[in-house]
């Protein structure tokens, strides 16, 4: 079938409800601890707001994608997109912090179905050239939204902590326009077990492969938003405000060479791109490490921002392409969880270097690996073109 401008727009929109979920409340955090200080424990409770619905996605994203492979495509996406709405305003309605963290908890389930559901249904319905541009421009689109919506919640929090939570309500607008205009791919339909392996197209460990891929770039990604508010707070005269630019700068780098994902691709493989991903991370870590002003750190924000803009439109064009379609659902929620659970991991696998050498040995020694994991990439195509 003919996949319209207004399938697109539709499946595009309801992409940015993923990079908002965690990050819409983050500039409303120290209000809401405020808000809930008679309470015991509450700077635990108030940052697990931010960091539960992860821990969710993590938990639920096999199983929403076996639904997904079972059920249909557009039931989920639908069901996520009315889910994400109600539990993601719980916090502008919702006086009690309890309830609240159950919100987040419901939200991380509506993401874990939204993502997955959008992923598999641009595989069933589009192909070749079309499905690579189309996951360039959804990185793309992501990243912009992200970008904007958390400067949104910013300005909300300064009137007042519950404002940012309305964010979440317009994905009531996606769900409108999916509900009108996003058919089922009608590729859902189980089939005999033996079908799975019957072409030897899929090969289970490319799969394995594809997702610690994804686990190990969001880990070392997710270094830049959890470290350098830290890293630039040690420079002097740099405000809370500059921090928040640094990162959004990281985020519209990124914005802008995904929209150029589908280019790239015609000409890169999956490899190569993976090559040139981790060599702008590496160079981008590396100038970080060394950088003793905060306009030498935005330059190596901007350059690792390129490398984050290549990586998941990458990662989740390769998954797709090699994916039968009756596993395609299950595989992307494999993907997913590996993804997140890359998300939820690293600040902990950072802490102890961080600890023993210091925050710039949090992007220093990262980037050395970095440079290690695009050499591996760009000497075994070498290796397979000479063959």
């Amino acid at each position: 079938m003919r996949v319209t401008n207004a399938i697109k727009a539709s499946l595009l929109l309801a992409s940015t409800m993923t990079i908002m979920a965690g990050a819409i409340v983050a500039p409303t955090l120290p209000r809401i601890s405020d808000a809930f200080a008679h309470m015991a424990h509450v700077d635990l409770l108030s940052r697990l707001i931010l960091t539960l619905p992860a821990l969710f996605i993590v938990l639920f994203s096999s199983l929403a994608g076996w639904s997904i492979d079972k059920f249909g495509r557009r039931v989920m996406l639908l069901g996520s997109l009315l889910l994400y709405a109600l539990a993601g305003t719980t916090g502008a309605y919702v006086n009690n912090l309890y309830l609240i963290l159950i919100g987040r908890a419901l939200l991380g389930i509506a993401v874990a179905g939204n993502m997955i559901a959008i992923n598999t249904l641009i595989g069933d319905l589009m192909q070749g050239n079309e499905r690579s541009r189309f996951f360039g421009f959804q990185g793309s689109f992501m990243a912009f939204g992200g970008v904007f919506f958390i400067l949104l919640a910013g300005w909300l929090a300064d009137i007042s902590w519950e404002l940012p939570f309305w964010i979440y309500s317009l994905s009531l607008i996606a769900l409108a326009l999916c509900y009108i205009f996003v058919p089922e791919s009608g590729q859902h339909k189980e089939r005999k077990p033996s079908a799975l392996f019957a072409t030897n197209s899929f090969k289970p460990a490319k799969a394995y492969f594809i997702m610690f891929m994804g686990f190990t770039g969001m880990t070392l990604f997710y270094i830049i938003p959890v470290q350098i508010p830290f890293l630039l707070a040690s420079f002097d005269g740099v405000s809370n405000s500059q921090i928040g630019y640094a990162i959004s700068l990281s985020t519209f780098m990124g914005a802008l060479i995904s929209f150029f994902y589908g280019r790239i691709k015609q000409t890169l493989s999956f490899q190569w791109i993976y090559a040139l991903t981790y060599l702008l991370f590496a160079l981008g870590y590396i100038v970080i490490s060394n950088a003793d002003s905060y306009m030498l750190t935005l330059f190596g924000l901007g350059i690792a921002g390129l490398g984050a803009g290549l990586l998941f439109p990458n990662a989740n064009l390769w998954m797709v392409h090699i994916a039968p379609e009756n596993r395609r659902g299950r595989l992307l929620g494999h993907m997913n969880m590996a993804v997140f659970m890359g998300q939820f991991i690293s600040p902990l696998l950072v802490h102890p270097l961080i600890q023993d050498r210091g925050i710039q040995a949090a992007f220093f020694y990262p980037g050395i690996l970095m440079l290690l994991i695009a050499a591996f990439f760009a000497v075994h195509q070498f290796v397979v073109s000479r063959k």
